[in-house]
């Protein structure tokens, strides 16, 4: 379950949705991009309720889950690029 599942180039693709759209975009390029933040923001949301039904659950509990999810941890996704500089 925590296996990275986005290729490098993707994870760049993700990282890049943090910021503005570029001008002179095309206007269903606008809106894809727009739409994919919205599906990774509810993305982060459930990942966000996931950790907390997480962290509520018991030991005797989560030894009947799949094994894949023994151990369980929220995607990290990519933020802005900040500079130290």
């Amino acid at each position: 379950m925590n296996t990275q599942i986005y290729t490098p180039s993707e994870i760049v693709r993700l990282e890049l949705l943090q910021y503005e759209n570029p001008e002179g975009l095309h206007p269903i390029e606008q809106e894809w991009r727009n739409l994919a933040r919205k599906l990774m923001e509810h993305v982060k949301a459930s990942d966000m309720v996931a950790t907390i039904f997480y962290e509520k659950l018991g030991d005797s509990v989560k030894r009947y889950l799949p094994e894949e999810l023994k151990d369980w941890k929220p995607f990290k996704f990519p933020s802005k690029f900040t500079s130290n500089i």
